[in-house]
């Protein structure tokens, strides 16, 4: 069975309203993230499942000084990353130049090379084989007080409500980047914070921004959890253990909340329980910005149990793969005093379910981001090796812009019908033989049209007419060969 495309599965792009253009042009926007490809993450060379990639991939940090000796590819660096869910093991790896996938064939893909072995970052303080898990991990370059950067790390489980410390158990830990002597401080707890809320995600806080909202808190936490003191929605804390000299385990963190739901109607609109939330990047280039999470959407009925082909838990099918995008702004007011942390709501939403090896699965992972260079990165776990897809970040490249014509840089432009109400769609030549879909979407990301044309050697012209564009329709993705591209329609006359 072929893989569905993005455009045939549902997008759930939910465009909110803001007051004021101004808003709106600090804010990064999906069409700006240009998706890569994908790599793959190294073969498993032991027989020790919980020193493997199986399952993995819960956990990604950019390290920009790893792998100097790496190929200058426009890659540079290294990831850190968690290998199976119940090893609590943290394994380092190069970054390869990535490729799209090809159907399924993800041995086509190209392979990551492994740096730095499989360890326990915890020193052994926790057994491998509980079911403790390593859920978020950062990299920091050294902050006040330090001599070298290092490792950020949480950790926690689904039952920590069972545990003797309950959900107000510490969760957050520190470690150095040499794996075999990674000298684990911690763990610590968020101040006043419910665990299951913090031992999440965890993300580098945009440092022009923190300089101005959270000075000294350079680092985000958060969590999604239902029930149980869960936020009903994914959370988030600014916090900086380094701003507290020589705490001993089980010390407080000072923190700060930056958005956090509660009980509906303070809850995350759209929210389901079966929703994941796995990794999180605060994206920042050009001048625009977003705070970014990635996981897995469900939209479909909520429900309890395991008949009619569900799980155990909750469900809400079908499933897709997704980032929800947050305004830095937004959160400032929070930390002003100006805005309630649950009035800080996803002003979009990106479906990229049709980009991954397993669509409609629950197996979206952690996040990295690389700042210097605007390219995101994102684990999809799989029962053997992981892939983790690339997507890069700009702040002008906004897929298809109005107005400007196809060119071996722009391979796809917007125009004007010469004399007529409606668009004409060019694109360049050189983006590959085959068939061509453009499909018309409302602000939900629901498909309104679709029109199908072939891609030559040749340039290819499309004309839409105006009669021909339905109402409420906002946004124009077209695939095809290479192209994945989509941007807002013009006001038609």
């Amino acid at each position: 069975m072929p893989r569905p495309k993005t455009s045939q599965r549902l997008l759930a792009l939910l465009m909110a309203t803001v007051a004021g253009a101004s808003a709106q042009s600090t804010r990064l926007l999906p069409e700006n993230l240009i998706y890569q490809g994908a790599f793959r993450l190294p073969e498993n060379t032991t027989s020790d499942d919980l020193k493997a990639w199986n399952y993995g991939g819960s956990a990604l940090a950019f390290y920009p000084d790893g792998d100097p000796s790496g190929a200058a590819d426009g890659y540079p660096g290294s990831l850190f990353g968690v290998g199976h869910p119940y090893g609590m093991q943290v394994s380092e790896i190069s970054i390869p130049a990535p490729k799209k996938l090809n159907g399924s064939n993800a041995d086509a893909l190209p392979v990551a090379k492994t740096l730095q072995g499989f360890q326990n970052i915890t020193g052994g303080v926790l057994p491998a084989g509980s079911e403790v898990r390593v859920s978020g991990l950062e990299y920091l370059p050294k902050q006040t007080g330090q001599a070298q950067g290092g490792l950020y790390f949480s950790m926690g489980h689904h039952w920590m409500n069972f545990d003797p410390e309950g959900d107000t158990q510490p969760t957050h830990w520190h470690a150095e980047l040499n794996l075999t002597q990674a000298k684990p401080q911690g763990p610590w707890a968020l101040a006043n914070q419910n665990a299951f809320r913090t031992s999440g995600y965890i993300f580098e806080i945009d440092s022009a921004w923190a300089a101005v909202n959270t000075p000294g808190k350079r680092l985000a936490a958060g969590g999604f959890r239902e029930h149980l003191g869960g936020s009903y929605g994914p959370s988030l804390y600014a916090f900086g253990p380094w701003n507290q000299s020589n705490l001993p385990p089980k010390s407080d963190l000072a923190n700060t909340t930056l958005f956090e739901y509660g009980l509906p109607p303070d809850s995350m609109v759209q929210n389901k329980h079966a929703d994941l939330w796995e990794g999180g990047a605060w994206l920042a280039v050009g001048g625009k910005s977003a705070v970014v999470l990635m996981g897995t959407k469900g939209n479909g009925p909520q429900w309890y149990g395991i008949p009619d082909g569900g799980t155990k838990g909750w469900n809400a099918q079908p499933y897709a793969g997704c980032m929800a995008f947050f305004d830095p702004a937004d959160l400032a007011k929070v930390v002003k005093g100006q805005l309630k942390p649950f009035k800080v709501q996803p002003y979009a939403y990106l479906d990229i379910d049709g980009l991954l090896l397993h669509p409609g699965q629950r197996n979206v992972g952690g996040a990295a981001y690389d700042r210097a260079h605007g390219l995101l990165y994102v684990a999809e776990a799989d029962g053997s090796r992981p892939l983790v897809h690339v997507w890069r970040v700009s702040a002008t490249e906004i897929g298809i812009r109005f107005g400007r014509a196809a060119d071996a840089k722009e391979p796809i432009s917007m125009l004007p019908l010469p004399g007529k109400s409606g668009i004409r769609i060019v694109v360049a030549g050189g983006v590959g033989r085959g068939p061509l879909v453009l499909d018309v979407l409302n602000i939900r990301g629901g498909r309104l049209s679709r029109t199908r044309a072939w891609l030559g050697d040749a340039a290819t012209t499309i004309d839409l007419h105006g009669e021909d564009l339905p109402p409420g329709g906002m946004f124009l993705r077209a695939q095809g060969g290479n192209l994945d591209r989509m941007g807002r329609l013009p006001i038609l006359p």
